[in-house]
């Protein structure tokens, strides 16, 4: 079993910010490392945004809504680490392989986004090197110094979802994505179940068509257990919710026993 998560306290600041990352918590024996691809809707310099912009970037087409302050507590609570993204998804997506398609949108709901409008390929190989693969950078050299230490842990990357798609109405609170591992992902489904949430795995979205593309290229590169989380957008939609639901996350992932890690040598940052 891991251990218990620590007492409450407030949450402290980063201790790294970096323009396309942050770090949270300290590189440690912790049960836990979270990274986090959709946790902020900046769009950093020298980029800039227009009025018609706000709708899309304050939606959940510009960010994850309520996944920074969960994964922040989730952090804190299991005196973990994690790596968050500083940029928008709609600079361009760190959870997908830049060459799939939407790993930049020109536009949302049919409105144009000003700062990707007739993009040049220079502009995207810039976007790629500056925030893409910075963060992945992040990402692999924090592994790197973790899987140092002997004690067994889990990669979490944690995301949310939109309650309402379509006309379709998503009424699970949490969704497990997995292409390994699914023995703990049960696990962990049955853990959160017990807290009275209601789970799906592979819902509503599946690890097995490149929706977890992060978790799984770190995890495997290292060799360790890994997982996303989809949070329902309703169950975390103040700072408060978000803490409250990141706190039963902790609780969780206390409660698993981990499978033992490989650790071989990474196949790329």
């Amino acid at each position: 079993m891991l251990a218990s998560p620590a007492m409450n306290r407030e949450n402290p600041p980063p201790t790294d910010v970096q323009d396309a990352y942050e770090i949270h918590g300290d590189i440690g024996p912790s049960s836990v490392v979270v990274i986090c691809e959709h946790a902020s809707n900046r769009v950093p310099p020298p980029l800039k945004c227009n009025d018609g912009d706000q709708a899309a970037l304050t939606s959940h087409w510009g960010w994850d809504i309520g996944v920074r302050e969960a994964s922040r507590e989730v952090i804190h609570r299991l005196n973990g680490v994690g790596v968050m993204a500083r940029f928008t998804r709609l600079v361009c997506d760190a959870n997908r392989d830049p060459i799939q398609g939407t790993f930049i949108r020109e536009h949302i709901e049919g409105r144009p986004l000003s700062f990707n409008q007739n993009l040049h390929d220079g502009e995207v190989d810039r976007r790629i090197q500056n925030y893409h693969n910075t963060y992945h950078q992040a990402v692999h050299d924090l592994l790197a110094k973790r899987v140092q230490y002997p004690e067994r842990f889990i990669l979490v990357s944690i995301h949310s979802f939109t309650p309402v798609w379509g006309h379709g109405i998503r009424d699970i609170d949490i969704g497990v994505l997995f292409s390994s591992y699914g023995d703990l992902a049960q696990q962990l489904a049955e853990q959160l179940r017990m807290d009275g949430y209601t789970l799906a795995l592979n819902q509503p979205y599946s690890a097995a068509n490149g929706m977890a593309y992060s978790v799984e290229r770190h995890g495997q590169s290292y060799g360790v257990p890994f997982l996303e989380l989809e949070l329902n957008q309703a169950r975390i939609a103040t700072p408060d919710e978000a803490r409250a639901v990141g706190r039963d996350l902790a609780q969780a992932i206390s409660r698993l026993i981990l499978p033992e890690s490989s650790h071989p040598s990474p196949t790329r940052p």
